[in-house]
């Protein structure tokens, strides 16, 4: 068997996964707590993130902005498939967007390390303060085996530090 072929699409496809963006990694509890800390030090209130939330089936996009800590704007749209676009953006409470603000995301990565139900559960994390920017949850477990179509993952795929409105 000729190994040319071979080692030149493991050099393709290790090339590919570089470009793709950092590595999703197993964490800890501890190594998030790490990380969040990191972020709650920094002076980051008032940003914009769009994140979005894939499992099988269903996409959907949430479209945040907080200032000094409060969510002044939030939506959601969903993947029309026929369409192959987004649909129309709906308004969502304050409450139904905090889970897509990066403490949000750091609150849903501990608690899915703290329950335990997921066969696996990685993290990438980029910038400086850290925000998770991708999340790959593995099917939940059930009856000490996976259970198909429960997989997740979540991606930011905007994040854009603001500046705070001026006070009137």
């Amino acid at each position: 068997m000729d190994t040319l072929p071979l080692a030149a699409s493991a050099i393709l496809i290790a090339g590919l996964l570089v470009a793709c963006g950092p590595r999703s990694a197993e964490v800890t509890v501890q190594q998030v707590d790490a990380m969040r800390a990191r972020w709650v030090a920094s002076p980051v209130r008032s940003y914009h993130i769009i994140v979005d939330v894939e499992r099988p089936g269903d996409r959907r996009r949430n479209d945040i902005t907080l200032l000094v800590d409060t969510v002044t704007r939030s939506s959601v749209a969903y993947w029309n498939e026929k369409a192959r676009d987004w649909g129309p953006a709906r308004e969502l409470t304050a409450a139904k967007a905090t889970p897509f603000t990066v403490p949000g995301l750091y609150d849903s990565i501990r608690e899915e390390l703290l329950e335990g139900h997921r066969s696996d559960c990685r993290v990438a994390f980029v910038g400086d303060p850290p925000v998770p920017e991708r999340i790959l949850l593995g099917p939940v477990m059930g009856s000490g085996a996976p259970m198909p179509g429960t997989e997740a993952t979540v991606i930011v795929r905007a994040f854009e530090p603001l500046s705070p409105a001026p006070r009137q």
